[in-house]
């Protein structure tokens, strides 16, 4: 099965926890993430897989993770059915980053995602991929896909740019429009 699922962790102040990966990792060394992973055979269902995967990579205790809702499943470049949930947490978690598979991590305000003075778009393949400046790290692809995403359900502002830059599927993002997957 290629299934694996990734958390969009929202702590009170609507920022977004991201991380980068591991530079030693053999894919996507050194790029931005949601924590997440494979499904593996006991999980029983993709939030299972996303909370077992956040602890094992940060060490975020699944019990203080209020999940709210699921992105609809989109497919990467790799061929991965990507199942993104959503959750929230009271308070910013204690983490306890695992540097065997994150370097480090950051939160970011979910509205960064919709502004234009940190927003830039590059070719990547044949797509024109979304970045995010921060002073931490840059988040781009997919990543940056989820987070925009997001910040529209969770902030209900469209971006100061367009989302689609032109194309009539956003980035990486192959199966479905960006304003389909907005409908949910």
């Amino acid at each position: 099965d290629k299934d694996a699922a990734v958390l969009a962790l929202i702590d009170p102040q609507q920022r977004i926890l991201i991380c980068r990966r591991a530079d030693h990792l053999k894919i996507h060394a050194g790029e931005s993430c949601l924590p997440g992973g494979k499904c593996d055979k006991g999980d029983a269902n993709f939030t299972e897989t996303a909370l077992r995967e956040a602890e094992e990579e940060l060490g975020i205790d699944r019990s203080l993770v209020n999940i709210q809702y699921e992105l609809p499943e989109i497919s990467n470049l790799e061929g991965y059915l990507m199942h993104t949930v959503v959750g929230r947490v009271s308070e910013e978690p204690q983490l306890s980053i695992n540097k065997e598979e994150v370097a480090e991590t950051m939160w970011v305000p979910l509205e960064s995602f919709l502004m234009s003075n940190n927003h830039w778009t590059t070719q990547y393949d044949r797509f024109n991929v979304h970045v995010f400046e921060f002073p931490q790290f840059d988040v781009f692809g997919f990543t940056a896909d989820l987070c925009m995403l997001i910040a529209i359900r969770e902030l209900g502002k469209s971006p100061e740019f367009d989302i689609n830059n032109g194309q009539k599927d956003i980035t990486k993002i192959k199966l479905k429009p960006i304003t389909t997957l907005l409908l949910f």
